[in-house]
């Protein structure tokens, strides 16, 4: 599949984010990743899968892909916290 999205590496950048903060909560806590992992896994907050948007069961609006996941095992980060 062809995944479209942003670099989570260029939003960390974007947001200021540093190496203080250590981890990403997603969808209302059920999920949290540490920021360097992501970094390091070239995730990417993905909105489109082939040219289309994503689909709701795989996370619309968007959904954070990680290189060697499917979209369907990636949390859908719609709802963000701040990295704590």
């Amino acid at each position: 599949a062809e995944i479209t999205g942003i670099p989570f590496e260029t939003i960390c950048e974007m947001a200021g984010v540093t190496g203080d903060a250590v981890t990403l909560v997603c969808e209302e806590g059920k999920s949290t990743f540490k920021v360097d992992w992501l970094i390091e896994k070239k995730a990417i907050l993905a909105f489109k899968m082939n040219g289309e948007n994503l689909p709701s069961e795989l996370g619309y609006p968007c959904t954070m892909f990680t290189e060697g996941t499917g979209a369907s095992s990636s949390p859908s980060c719609s709802s963000p916290m701040p990295p704590t």
